[in-house]
C-alpha cells in the first residue's frame, strides 16, 4: 500500500507508515462516498503527536521580565489611579457647588488647601476603594484574593515583635532623620507633607485612615501583587529592591522617596522571609502609628532612641535570623517553610503528620521540640567548626 503522504510502499495490511507515521484509517474498506469511490486522499490527516512530547514554547527571559513588570505595574497604576479618581471627584464636587471658583485666579490655591483639608479622607476612601476593586478582580478572574495577595498565616507569637519592630524603627528613622545635615528645604517640604496627614482632623479617622488602612493596602499592593509578581519573570531580590523603588517614588518629597525606599527594602525583606504580607502588615500598622504619640524633642526623645535602636536590634535577630522556630510549624498550613537541612525537614514533617492525625501526646511533643534544639545547636556548630576550617 502506498502512503498518500510520503509515497513509500509498505505491507498491504499494514495500518500505519512506517516512514512518516501516517494512519491508514479507512483504507482498507472499499466503501464509496457519494457514488464514488473512496480515494486515498479523502481520509487524509496529520499524525498527530503524544501528548508527552508536546512542550509548551517557553518565553524567553526578557519576555518574562517584560510580562512581570506589566503585570505588576498593573497594579501600581491601579493604586495611583484609585487616588486620582477620587481627588478628581471631590475637585468636581466643590467646582459644581461654587461655581465661582470657576472665574476666581486664586481658585488653584483653594482648591489645593481644600484637597490638604481632607487629605485624610481622601487617602481612606482611595484606599478601601484599592483593596474593593482588586478582590473584584480576583473574583471575575476566579481567584482567591488571600493567595493572590500572599495572605497566608504566621505564627502569632511572633505578632508582638513585629510590631515592636515597628514602633522602634519609627523612632530610629524620625530622629536619625532630624539628625542629618539635611538641606532645608528638602526638610521644609516633608514636614509640610507630614502635617497635612497628622493635621488637625479627628484624631481616631487619622489613626485608621493614616496607620492602619493606609499601611494594610501599601503591604497588599506592594509586597504582595507587586512582587509576588516581579519575582516571576527575575530574582526575588530583583523583585524586592524594584518594588522599593516604586514604593519610594509614590510617596512624593524628596526625603520622603529616600527613606520610603530604603523601608521598601526592609519590608520586602519581610515578606521574602516568611512568604507572606502579615509580618509587613503589622510592622506597617505600628510603624505608621507610633508618629502620633512620638515627641518632638527632649531627653525623653533620646532616652527613647537609645532604647529603641537597641529594640531594632534585638527585633532583627529574633525576626530574621530565628526563623523558622519549633512553633512556626503549626501555623506553616501551606508547606512553606524552608527546613535547614534533612533533619528539620523530617521533624516538620513528623509534626505535620501529627497534625493531619490531630493528634499529639505532650511527651512526643517534647521529643520533636528537643530533636529541633539539638538539630539547631549541632548546626551552630557545624557552622563555627566549618569557619575554623
Amino acid at each position: 500500500m502506498r502512503c498518500p503522504r510520503c509515497g513509500m510502499e509498505n505491507d498491504k495490511d499494514a495500518l500505519r507508515c512506517s516512514g512518516c507515521g501516517y494512519e491508514f484509517a479507512g483504507e482498507h474498506e472499499e466503501t464509496e462516498q457519494n457514488g464514488m469511490p473512496r480515494s486515498d486522499f479523502n481520509e487524509y490527516r496529520p499524525r498527530e503527536i503524544p501528548p508527552e512530547s508536546r512542550k509548551p514554547v517557553q518565553p524567553s527571559k526578557l519576555g518574562r521580565f517584560l510580562s512581570a513588570f506589566a503585570h505588576a505595574l498593573f497594579y501600581v497604576m491601579l493604586f495611583v489611579g484609585c487616588q486620582s479618581v477620587v481627588v478628581s471627584g471631590y475637585l468636581t464636587s466643590l467646582m459644581s457647588g461654587d461655581p465661582s471658583l470657576l472665574t476666581d485666579p486664586d481658585a488653584v490655591n483653594t482648591l489645593f488647601e481644600a484637597v490638604n483639608e481632607k487629605t485624610v479622607l481622601i487617602l481612606l476612601i482611595s484606599n478601601l476603594l484599592t483593596i474593593l476593586l482588586v478582590c473584584m478582580l480576583m473574583h471575575i478572574r476566579k481567584r482567591a484574593p488571600a493567595l493572590e495577595m500572599e495572605i497566608y498565616p504566621v505564627n502569632p507569637f511572633r505578632f508582638g515583635t513585629f510590631a515592636l519592630f515597628g514602633a522602634a524603627m519609627n523612632i530610629v528613622v524620625s530622629v536619625t532623620m532630624s539628625l542629618l545635615p539635611l538641606p532645608e528645604s528638602m526638610i521644609a517640604e516633608h514636614a509640610a507633607q507630614t502635617m497635612v496627614l497628622y493635621g488637625e482632623m479627628n484624631p481616631l479617622l487619622e489613626l485608621f485612615s493614616v496607620a492602619v488602612v493606609a499601611g494594610i493596602t501599601e503591604e497588599l499592593i506592594f509586597r504582595g501583587l507587586v512582587i509576588s509578581r516581579l519575582k516571576k519573570g527575575m530574582g526575588t531580590a530583583a523583585a524586592v529592591v524594584i518594588s522599593a523603588v516604586i514604593f519610594g517614588v509614590v510617596h512624593g518629597t524628596a526625603l520622603a522617596v529616600i527613606y520610603a525606599s530604603l523601608l521598601g527594602l526592609l519590608l520586602g525583606g519581610l515578606y521574602a522571609r516568611y512568604d507572606s504580607v502579615l509580618p509587613g502588615m503589622i510592622f506597617h500598622v505600628f510603624f505608621n502609628m507610633t508618629s502620633y504619640w512620638l515627641p518632638q524633642e527632649g531627653t525623653v526623645l533620646t532616652v527613647l532612641y537609645i532604647v529603641s535602636a537597641a529594640a531594632v536590634l534585638l527585633c532583627a535577630w529574633r525576626i530574621f535570623l530565628c526563623y523558622p522556630a519549633f512553633s512556626d510549624i503549626y501555623t506553616d498550613v501551606r508547606d512553606r517553610l524552608k527546613p535547614a537541612n534533612e533533619e528539620e525537614a523530617a521533624i516538620i514533617a513528623e509534626v505535620k503528620q501529627h497534625q493531619r492525625r490531630g493528634m499529639i501526646t505532650a511527651e512526643e511533643l517534647e521529643k520533636l521540640h528537643d530533636r529541633w534544639v539539638e538539630n539547631r545547636k549541632q548546626m551552630k556548630k557545624d557552622k563555627k567548626y566549618g569557619r575554623r576550617k
